[in-house]
């Protein structure tokens, strides 16, 4: 299964977006997470430290993923 993920905020600065394949057929957003955490080391913790949404719906880590979809990661922000 393949499925792409926008980055946003920091997360943005290691990549714009990153394309996931192999993932299983039954895969969640945690899955997606351990994936990031495997491609690369600066997203140790994302699952922890951050949303996601999945095709335009925030999303639990326990949401399903379908092939061709988008996952978007979005780190927490603060405002003023």
């Amino acid at each position: 299964m393949r499925v792409e993920v926008l980055l946003f905020g920091h997360y943005r600065d290691i990549a714009d977006s990153v394309e996931l394949e192999g993932l299983p057929d039954d895969a969640t957003v945690a899955d997606v997470a351990k994936a990031l955490e495997a491609r690369d080391p600066r997203f140790l913790h994302v699952l922890d430290r951050a949303r996601f949404a999945v095709a335009g719906t925030f999303a639990a880590e326990s949401t399903p993923v379908a092939s061709d979809d988008e996952v978007a990661v979005l780190p927490p922000m603060s405002g003023g």
